[in-house]
C-alpha cells in the first residue's frame, strides 16, 4: 500500500453541479504526494458517474468508496478508515480550494515542525457570486506559521480563528487513531464535537495564513437546508455535551474547551429564530457557559446580554446570522 503525506477525504452526495470543480482544485496542486478518497454516500443524481470518471482517469491516485446513504459523519468516518496518509484533509464536495501551491506550502511546514494540526482561514462564496474573507487579514497576519502549545490555542480561540469546521484543519492521522476520533452519526453540526476533541488532544498547532478554502454559503439542498429544528436540537446537545466534558478537565484545558463551546453557544442563539419553548428552556439552562469568554466575540455577546437580556440578545444574534 502506498503511504502518502496527505489523504484528502471528499464525501459526495448529490453535488453533480459542484463536484468536478472540487476534485479539480485538489488535482491541480503542484505537490503530488497525496491521495483523494471519494465517498459516494448513496447519491441519486449524476455524482457517482463523475466519481467513476475521475477514478478511471486517475487510477491509483483516487479511491472511490460507494456506500448507502448515512450522512456526512458516516461518509467522513468511512474515508478515515480507508486513508493511508500521514495527514488527513477534509473537503466538502460543494466547496473547493483556490490555491494550487497550498499543499506544497503545508508540506514544508510539516517537514519543519511536524504539527498535530494545521489551521487555515477561508473565504465564503455567496450565491450572488461575491466572496468574503471569513477573518480579517490583519488578524490572521499576527499568527503566520508560529507554533506552540496552549498559547497558540488560547490566541486562536480569543481571535475566533479556531472554529467548528473540520475542513479548515489538516490533522495528523496518528492523533485520530490514538484517540479513536470519529464524527458522531445522525447529527447536524457534527464538526462541533470533533473539533472540540481535537483542541484538547493536539499538542502542537500551526496557523497557516492562507485562505485557500472556498466555502459555499446557503446552497440549496445543503445539509442544513430546511432542517432548522433538528439543527437547534443538535447544537443544544453538542453544547451540553461539550460543557459537561470540559468540567472534567484540568483548569487550562477546561478554560480552552469552555471558551470554544461558549462561541458555539452564541452561534446556537443566532440560529434559534424558530426554536420552540422546550428548546428555549434548554438553551437558557446553558447560559453559564458564557462566563468563559476568552473569545472576544463571546465578550461582546455577554455585554449585550447583561444590558438587554436573553430575548433581545437572541433577536440581535438571529438578525446578525441572517444578514451577515
Amino acid at each position: 500500500m502506498n503511504v502518502y503525506m496527505f489523504s484528502v477525504i471528499i464525501p459526495v452526495y448529490n453535488v453533480e453541479k459542484y463536484l468536478s470543480k472540487c476534485i479539480d482544485s485538489i488535482l491541480s496542486q503542484t505537490f503530488t504526494n497525496y491521495e483523494i478518497i471519494l465517498i459516494d454516500d448513496g447519491s441519486t443524481d449524476g455524482s457517482h458517474s463523475i466519481c467513476e470518471r475521475y477514478k478511471k482517469k486517475y487510477n491509483g491516485k483516487i479511491k472511490l468508496i460507494t456506500k448507502k446513504n448515512g450522512g456526512l459523519s458516516s461518509a467522513r468516518n468511512c474515508g478515515i478508515n480507508h486513508a493511508s496518509g500521514e495527514y488527513i484533509v477534509f473537503v466538502d464536495s460543494d466547496d473547493y480550494w483556490c490555491d494550487d501551491t497550498a499543499l506544497k506550502d503545508i508540506s514544508k511546514i510539516i517537514n519543519i515542525s511536524s504539527p498535530d494540526v494545521i489551521v487555515f482561514p477561508f473565504k465564503k462564496n455567496y450565491p450572488d457570486g461575491n466572496f468574503k474573507l471569513a477573518y480579517s487579514r490583519d488578524l490572521c497576519s499576527k499568527f503566520n506559521s508560529n507554533s506552540c502549545i496552549n498559547k497558540l490555542k488560547k490566541d486562536l480561540i480569543e481571535s475566533n480563528l479556531y472554529r467548528a469546521c473540520a475542513w479548515n484543519k489538516i490533522v495528523k492521522h496518528n492523533i485520530i487513531k490514538e484517540h479513536k476520533m470519529c464524527f458522531l452519526d445522525g447529527v447536524l453540526s457534527e464538526d462541533m464535537d470533533w473539533c472540540g476533541n481535537l483542541l484538547i488532544y493536539s499538542n502542537r498547532i500551526v496557523f497557516y495564513n492562507n485562505p485557500l478554502y472556498v466555502y459555499r454559503q446557503a446552497r440549496k439542498g445543503s445539509i442544513t437546508s430546511g432542517k432548522n429544528s433538528k439543527l437547534i436540537d443538535d447544537k443544544i446537545y453538542m453544547c451540553k455535551k461539550g460543557y459537561e466534558q470540559a468540567l472534567e478537565l484540568e483548569e487550562s484545558n477546561k478554560n480552552l474547551l469552555m471558551s470554544y463551546y461558549a462561541y458555539e453557544y452564541c452561534v446556537l442563539i443566532g440560529v434559534s429564530a424558530g426554536a420552540n419553548n422546550n428548546q428555549l428552556y434548554k438553551m437558557r439552562e446553558l447560559k453559564p457557559i458564557l462566563r468563559f469568554d476568552m473569545n472576544n466575540k463571546v465578550k461582546k455577546v455577554n455585554k449585550v446580554l447583561n444590558i438587554f437580556g436573553f430575548s433581545i440578545t437572541r433577536f440581535i444574534l438571529s438578525f446578525f446570522v441572517k444578514y451577515k
